[in-house]
């Protein structure tokens, strides 16, 4: 199996079965992993998971931060 393979079953499986609660937020804009491809696997694989796309490309972190955090104490607020 090859190394990236790996990885990608690796992420799967720890996106499946986490002890602690989860979001999926997207970069609608990234070119590398767009949504169609790969964002709707993730989200295929748990299904109704809450899915936030952002208008940012593959650094989302850096463009979208103020988004990010509020969904993320949005998340923890509800726990």
């Amino acid at each position: 199996m090859s190394r990236q393979k790996s990885f990608t079953q690796a992420c799967y499986s720890a996106w499946k079965n986490p002890a602690y609660p989860v979001q999926l937020i997207w970069g609608d804009k990234d070119p590398l992993l767009t949504y169609e491809e790969k964002g709707k696997e993730f989200e295929e694989a748990r299904p109704g998971v809450s899915v936030t796309k952002v208008e940012a490309k593959h650094f989302l972190q850096e463009e979208q931060y103020e988004t990010i955090a509020s969904k993320v104490k949005e998340l923890v607020l509800n726990v």
